[in-house]
């Protein structure tokens, strides 16, 4: 069963404030299209219900709202190890971590492993 948008709505807001690092997809999510436009961006507004059928937002850099279906929290302005990939839980580059044998996603931290790892390559490009 498909959650109804009004919901959608309410959790995002409760999850993600205005002004909150995204990244966006106007047309299509890159799953549906690799040419996909991709906006990293932010929240200007609440989530809303438009047209009493869609969960919607709008950001910074864009015209119109987007749907929430095709906007994702930008961990990476937060978790800057993220650009390397975890010795850990083998998660990509770009990837949250995962615990519990990869069923549960890591969405407050990544493993310390994959910090050092950060730090590491940080040090030597510089």
């Amino acid at each position: 069963m498909l959650e109804r948008p009004a919901t959608t709505a309410a959790r995002w807001n409760a999850a993600h404030p205005v002004g909150t690092p995204v990244v966006a997809y106007p047309g299509c999510r890159p799953e549906d299209d690799q040419a996909a436009e991709r906006l990293t961006t932010r929240t200007r507004s609440a989530a809303s219900v438009l047209g009493g059928h869609t969960a919607v937002v709008w950001v910074d850099g864009h015209s119109a709202c987007i749907a929430l279906s095709h906007v994702d929290p930008d961990h990476s302005a937060r978790l800057p190890a993220l650009a390397v990939a975890c010795p850990t839980c083998h998660s990509a580059p770009g990837q949250l971590c995962t615990s519990h044998s990869g069923t549960r996603v890591r969405r407050h931290n990544v493993h310390q492993t994959r910090t050092a790892a950060h730090n590491a390559q940080t040090r030597s490009t510089q």
